[in-house]
């Protein structure tokens, strides 16, 4: 009779603070699901959901929102190095044809792009503002809009595999806790720890329109989430 040693660890599954699908234009779709201790596992979603692999998350860092980013599209500056039509058009299946990029944030207030081969940190920036609670590509895939503690929208320039710091909004007296872009990109809409939910005109910054959400009790209502509607209905 063989006798076998077996060794068993208490499996502790992390809670899930984040989900975000890849952008309609990436050939294969995936979703990232980002969980408490910073782990970003990346799913197929071909079908049915395939598991993929685990991005390890970093040591003290924080996890709290994701964001996928793919351009397809030149920019303006973009067009002008280009001399004729085909060439453009050669370009802009290149721009398409890359990979898509993943961003993820948290209470340790610094943005992170991933390299999705090598499984580590490709850039990371300050996020100027205190913890990260939101972030939202806009449908050009040009620009990151983050939600921070200190009651901020700041947007980070994305274009051409960069992440760099724009400006930011005006600020409330609130987190900000969700975002969202209109379908044209030229308004995002927020929800914040006040109850508030807020349209912001994203040329000038500032604040266009306001709706309270109705109390439950004495504290304010917290708007974890916010879409906005082809149609522009919020």
């Amino acid at each position: 009779m063989q006798v076998h040693r077996c060794r068993f660890t208490d499996f502790v599954p992390q809670a899930i603070n984040a989900i975000e699908y890849a952008p309609a234009t990436v050939r294969r779709p995936y979703v990232a699901v980002g969980r408490a201790n910073g782990d970003i596992e990346i799913w197929s979603a071909k079908g049915n959901l395939v598991y993929e692999k685990t991005i390890p998350g970093v040591v003290n860092g924080s996890l709290e929102t994701l964001a996928w980013a793919h351009q397809t599209k030149l920019t303006k500056d973009d067009l002008e190095l280009f001399d004729t039509e085909k060439e453009r058009e050669k370009a802009t299946r290149r721009l398409a044809e890359r990979a898509p990029r993943l961003f993820s944030a948290g209470l340790n207030a610094v943005i992170v792009e991933w390299d999705l081969a090598k499984l580590v940190p490709k850039a990371a920036v300050d996020s100027y503002g205190g913890a990260v609670w939101c972030m939202s590509t806009n449908h050009a895939q040009t620009q990151l809009a983050v939600g921070t503690e200190d009651g901020h929208i700041r947007l980070f320039d994305i274009t051409d595999d960069k992440l760099v710091y724009l400006r930011c909004f005006d600020k409330i007296k609130a987190r900000i806790l969700s975002v969202a872009w209109s379908h044209d990109d030229q308004t995002i809409v927020t929800g914040s720890a006040d109850g508030a939910v807020r349209v912001w005109n994203t040329d000038t910054g500032r604040m266009a329109a306001r709706m309270t959400l109705p109390r439950e009790g004495r504290d304010p209502t917290l708007v974890w989430a916010v879409t906005v509607l082809p149609s522009g209905t919020i």
